[in-house]
């Protein structure tokens, strides 16, 4: 009836109210279209339909259903919008028929209770606020869903948008949010480190409770982004004494010192598909994402399930400190420990200096280049220089210092820098030179002329530009004679979006006159490509500019 009406939902509870559907339950998407479509429903109908719910509806659609959103378990959330309707057309009648239910939608009526300002039992509550922890940890529950609530039998709307949001809902069901998030995580470092940027984020509350040593060994050697690992530190009030020592300990013993020693969580294994299952290849084509993530989030924290679920896991490897995501977290704890330590007055141990280690710095990591400029201003010139000509010597990671030339800018330094790059036989990395300030453009621009490869004229050229962006996005000026080298033949439009954005925005912000100039002077060096100059123009530009690229 779904594909062949969107107008299905009113026969659909008409059959519902004559009991001719969910005689056999194996669709989840049903009870998307009859929970979105509860308007006049009698409350005896929805109650018809919760009797024939199974105890856990994460079996349906071959159980892909376990992959929908949920608030308590085994339960989705289309299940609660029915019982919210219910409930708030008839408590009375949704109270009655509570105890004759099975356990998941006892809970579930719990939860709208609650929503609703009725005292539940407190095993309910404890249910509630572990499975939302749970969920929202891995999966996320702000994704704008509505969960309104109940307020003199009326419905106030209330949507998850944020994990504020969800923490607020929680807290109807206690306040130990941050406690069981913790409890969620430390247990799951496996988990945690494959997804550590949405973990980190919608679990922070807890991270922030957790031991420095959980919180370095949790990132370890993972899939971190360095953006995560620092909103984690500066969420939390580590002293830069204890950030600065566990960078040393990091570096010179690896992860195992700090080792979690809670017994680990395996995700359960999805169960094998029935043979009616296997015959049933169209039911539903809401039938989830079919992800096929094993996760189970109904587990109670490793607690006592018989698949062995809380044995712990033994395949975490340590990882010596010479691993190079392993250097790259001591880097961002000294960063860290670089900045408190300035805020607080307190001087910076020069062996910190060797903890700095920019082997995996890359162009995308703008927050990364960020905190260590600014750790380098801290540090001062004689320190800095030395960090950078460090990375110099070295044979493979020489070019991850051109992010950093202009540091407390000293010309020899940048001179000795710029032959260094341009020796070598693979072109510099112009995003990484793009973080310079202008100071650097003549150099660039000489660089450029004495350049005899083709590439490498073509990678110092497409520096100035992303130097000239992200000095005018910073609302920086600089001396407009430094114009002549805007080099419009160098603009990436085949890469788009941050390769070309800012580039487009800074000649957008120019002065007539200016803009006006750089356009003309590339007349000439765009002349194979003049569509280049069409999509630089703009609506004031001079007329004669306008003819000519027409002309083109």
């Amino acid at each position: 009836m779904w594909k062949s009406t969107n107008r299905a939902a009113p026969l659909l509870w008409h059959l519902v109210h004559h009991g001719l559907v969910l005689q056999t339950v194996i669709s989840a998407g049903m009870f998307r279209i009859l929970g979105e479509n509860t308007r006049d429903v009698p409350a005896a109908d929805i109650i018809a339909v919760l009797r024939r719910l199974p105890p856990d509806m994460g079996v349906l659609d071959k159980g892909q259903a376990r992959d929908w959103a949920s608030y308590t378990p085994g339960v989705l959330t289309h299940v609660n919008d029915l019982i919210t309707a219910a409930y708030v057309a008839d408590p009375a009648a949704v109270l009655a028929v509570r105890d004759e239910l099975p356990e998941n939608l006892q809970v579930a009526i719990d939860f709208v209770r609650r929503r609703a300002g009725e005292s539940i039992p407190s095993d309910s509550s404890v249910t509630i606020l572990r499975h939302l922890v749970a969920h929202h940890l891995e999966r996320g529950l702000a994704g704008n869903w509505d969960c309104p609530w109940i307020e003199g039998g009326q419905l106030v709307e209330w949507r998850l948008q944020s994990t504020k949001d969800v923490e607020q809902l929680a807290a109807r069901f206690g306040s130990s949010w941050a406690e069981e998030a913790l409890a969620w995580i430390l247990p799951r470092v496996k988990r945690f480190r494959e997804r550590s940027g949405e973990i980190s984020r919608n679990g922070l509350a807890g991270l922030r409770l957790a031991t420095l040593s959980d919180v370095i060994y949790l990132f370890g050697d993972g899939y971190w982004d360095p953006s995560s690992v620092f909103a984690v530190l500066d969420a939390r009030s580590d002293a830069p004494a204890a950030l600065f020592a566990a960078a040393n300990k990091l570096a010179e013993e690896g992860t195992a010192p700090f080792k979690i020693t809670t017994p680990q969580v395996k995700p359960e294994k999805p169960a094998p598909a029935t043979s009616d299952d296997e015959d049933d290849d169209d039911d539903d084509e809401y039938g989830g994402d079919g992800d096929g993530d094993d996760y189970d989030e109904f587990d109670g924290y490793g607690g006592d399930d018989d698949d062995g679920g809380g044995e712990e896991d033994d395949s975490i490897e340590d990882a010596s400190g010479d691993d190079e995501r392993v250097k790259s977290l001591a880097t961002i704890l000294t960063v860290v420990g670089i900045e408190r330590a300035h805020a607080a007055g307190q001087a910076i141990p020069a062996e910190m200096d060797a903890r700095i280690d920019l082997d995996r710095v890359y162009e995308s990591e703008t927050v990364l280049v960020a905190r260590l400029r600014g750790a380098m201003k801290i540090l001062g010139p004689a320190r800095t220089h030395a960090i950078v000509r460090a990375t110099l010597a070295k044979e493979f990671w020489y070019g991850k210092a051109a992010a950093f030339l202009d540091v407390h800018f000293d010309p020899a330094l940048v001179e000795e820098a710029i032959g260094r790059l341009a020796a070598s036989q693979y072109a510099p990395e112009a995003g990484l030179l793009g973080y310079a300030t202008p100071a650097l453009v003549p150099y660039l621009a000489r660089a450029q002329q004495q350049a005899t490869a083709p590439d490498f004229k073509a990678r110092f050229g497409e520096a100035i530009l992303y130097i000239l962006a992200r000095a005018s996005a910073a609302g920086e000026t600089w001396d407009p004679a430094l114009d002549e080298h805007v080099q419009l033949d160098q603009i990436q439009f085949n890469y788009g979006g941050s390769k070309v954005d800012p580039v487009l925005a800074f000649l957008d912000k120019l002065p007539l006159e200016r803009w006006a100039k750089i356009v003309t002077a590339n007349r000439e060096r765009c002349a194979g490509e003049p569509d280049r100059l069409v999509k630089v123009l703009r609506p004031d530009a001079p007329p004669e500019l306008w003819t000519w690229s027409s002309g083109q």
